[in-house]
């Protein structure tokens, strides 16, 4: 991680056994790595975390994720020159249309946010969404044959598989328009993706509550574009990634060794003891790592007969 005197920590009240953000957050790192790397060595494709537990003034606060932000120094996407806006990044914070490639709001440059988008960087500037408007209106709105002709200069196909199958894997349903950050390297550049907030993961939503759900397929409006005109042999690389991950990071094998290595830190370590004494709803459930597991298991044995019969 990073050096740096500005950093996030995240509170994993919300989250059963205290694993789901720190499990996904990092596996993204190794799953994506960024397509501009020979030229910033140093860029990573998301923010990674530590766990740490807090005292403040000799009171103990509990079990939170220490965490690097998404940003122009975490990514190391080019500065502006001047009025020229070159990197950007965007975090998706809500779902308004755009942000999720379902529609395109009118856009008015004086404000910070538009169409579910927040601006991160560059900020303040005079013309925000003077590249990323007409870039999601081409998405949404461009005929079919423009769109698989174009699409790969405007958006990292490379990017759009690993995302789309890490976030079907994981099954986060509340990152396909929000909890992401679009992002650009320098102008004319093509977009790319880097998720955040993964807590309502591997078979929770948001709220920490179990959602059995195994056997549907995460999409928004950009991946339906991409498998319905299959631009660049888009569903045939798409499938080939999916082998591939699943004989390495994304394997069953891999995927379980990494929960139960978590869980047993953190159980061995008595950190669901000390949540206890700090979260008054925090309830210790031994078999939800059981749970995780089986969840695991059946979600890839989905994916793996869906994915391979997409045409």
């Amino acid at each position: 991680m990073r050096s740096d005197d500005d950093w996030i920590l995240d509170g994993l009240y919300n989250e059963p056994l205290r694993m789901r953000s720190f499990i996904s957050l990092n596996l993204w790192n190794d799953i994506y790595t960024p397509h501009y790397l020979d030229k910033e060595p140093k860029a990573k494709a998301g923010a990674t975390a530590a766990y740490s537990e807090v005292f403040i003034n000799g009171r103990y606060k509990g079990l939170f994720l220490l965490q690097e932000q998404v940003d122009r120094k975490l990514v190391k996407i080019k500065k502006n020159k001047g009025d020229t806006v070159r990197g950007e990044i965007f975090q998706g914070a809500r779902y308004l249309g755009a942000s999720s490639f379902d529609s395109i709001p009118p856009a008015k440059n004086f404000l910070a946010s538009w169409g579910g988008y927040d601006i991160k960087y560059p900020s303040p500037t005079n013309a925000p969404w003077d590249n990323v408007y007409p870039f999601t209106d081409f998405v949404v709105n461009s005929d079919d044959d423009a769109f698989a002709k174009a699409i790969s200069k405007q958006f990292v196909l490379d990017n759009a598989i690993d995302y789309f199958l890490y976030i079907n894997a994981l099954r986060a349903p509340d990152n396909l328009g929000k909890n992401l950050y679009l992002i650009r390297y320098d102008a004319g550049a093509p977009y790319f993706y880097a998720p955040w907030d993964l807590d309502g993961t591997l078979g929770t939503i948001y709220s920490g509550k179990r959602i059995n759900t195994t056997n549907d397929f995460l999409s928004n409006g950009l991946l339906r574009r991409l498998i319905a005109t299959d631009a660049d042999d888009f569903i045939a690389r798409f499938q080939a990634r999916w082998l591939t991950l699943r004989q390495g990071v994304l394997s069953e094998e891999q995927l379980l060794k990494k929960q139960m290595d978590t869980y047993k830190l953190l159980k061995e370590q008595k950190v669901y003891e000390r949540e206890a004494l700090v979260w008054d709803t925090f309830i210790y459930e031994e078999e939800g790592i059981t749970y995780m597991q089986e969840w695991t298991k059946k979600r890839l044995a989905f994916l793996d007969k869906y994915i391979s019969d997409l045409k």
